[in-house]
């Protein structure tokens, strides 16, 4: 069956040098008058989280819905959304506030056997880098709560670690296969990082081990 693909108009709100995926609940404060003037315009709470790097606007965002604002701790005001879906971006049809005519892409409900497995080998990999951090029984739990492949795909979000780059690439990616190829990449990288850096401070603990028992033994001969 052929995804519908609505297209709507809806004010933008940029993120300057950051990237929020689809599935995550993020609040951050309004620290200027062009992220004001979006939030001000929003029908219905609607709004498309737009990345600009450099200057420069992504061609996708996510589309989010504003679900409350708060009095950050510094007295700055503060807005709490919930990203939900890609959008292709088009045409301006508005320039203060910014409004673009934009593309929704929502993903399929049944994404196929091709997506369950990648799904599994993106579990496994994110695991696994939990594991090397201390920290897998959260992380499993976490991920046990993602039923949804896209959705699992789109959790390569919240890794510090992963480029911009490479969430905006994702971003991109509508197709839900493709996406997880990503992701997975993404999170092996991750891995490789992880690991390395275990094995580094193994290595200087046996160095440090080994140096204070040459010393013990300088001493005592």
């Amino acid at each position: 069956m052929t995804q519908e693909r609505p297209t709507t108009t809806l004010p933008v709100l940029p993120l300057d040098d950051a990237v929020v995926l689809p599935g995550t609940s993020v609040t951050f404060p309004v620290a200027s008058e062009e992220q004001a003037a979006a939030l001000a315009a929003a029908r219905d709470g609607r709004i498309v989280l737009v990345p600009r790097v450099d200057g420069r606007f992504s061609g996708w965002g996510a589309v989010a819905q504003v679900v409350g604002e708060i009095t950050l701790p510094d007295g700055t005001r503060g807005v709490a959304v919930e990203a939900t879906h890609r959008a292709e971006l088009g045409p301006a049809a508005g320039a203060s506030p910014l409004v673009v005519t934009a593309v929704e892409w929502t993903d399929p409900d049944d994404a196929g056997p091709e997506a369950a497995a990648l799904a599994r080998e993106y579990r496994a990999v994110v695991e696994e880098v939990a594991e090397l951090r201390g920290d897998r029984s959260r992380v499993a739990h976490f991920l046990s709560s993602i039923a949804h492949p896209g959705r699992l795909a789109d959790t390569v979000g919240y890794a510090p670690e992963v480029p911009l780059a490479a969430k905006l690439d994702i971003l991109g990616t509508p197709d839900v296969v493709e996406r997880l190829r990503k992701a997975v990449a993404a999170q092996r990288e991750r891995l490789a990082d992880a690991g390395l850096r275990r094995r580094i401070r193994e290595d200087v603990a046996e160095g440090m081990e080994r140096g204070r028992r040459e010393m013990l033994l300088r001493r005592q001969l």
